[in-house]
């Protein structure tokens, strides 16, 4: 009975850890002032690269950049790599790429492409379902599941 007492702080530990990693790790980018919503797109590659490659750990199980002046938002799943892309943060995805790995995430960073742009070096998917939920902090500061 004694052993069981230990091993519970340690499952309740282990499950909180598994818990937060689900989550997006997100980060607001702030334009600069009169930067116009293509600029600032164009921009956002490149953000997502840096802020992914920053977190050296590597274990959240979504990354995304959000600006929320310009209403837009770029979330990066590397265990599926997909990529979803939204021009308005509460309606959905507008693009969902897939197999967009870390090399094709780099590409895309140094391109510099609008939204629009990024067709041309990804490979887009229309059924979303089988890739599974994207979790995303688009919607205000709330979490949840598109």
């Amino acid at each position: 009975m004694k052993s069981c007492i230990f091993l519970l702080p340690l499952a309740i530990w282990l499950m909180s850890c598994s818990l937060a990693t689900s989550y997006p790790e997100t980060f607001e980018y702030s334009p600069k002032k009169g930067e116009s919503a293509i600029e600032i797109q164009k921009q956002m590659a490149g953000e997502l690269y840096g802020f992914y490659r920053k977190n050296k750990d590597k274990k959240y199980e979504f990354y995304e950049v959000q600006v929320s002046e310009a209403n837009l938002l770029i979330n990066y799943c590397p265990h599926n790599q997909t990529l979803c892309l939204s021009y308005d943060l509460c309606s959905g995805w507008t693009f969902y790429f897939v197999q967009v790995d870390e090399v094709a995430l780099k590409k895309l960073a140094d391109a510099r492409l609008p939204f629009v742009g990024y067709i041309k070096l990804l490979t887009r998917e229309e059924n979303t379902k089988k890739w599974g939920k994207t979790k995303t902090h688009a919607c205000g500061n709330s979490f949840y599941e598109q």
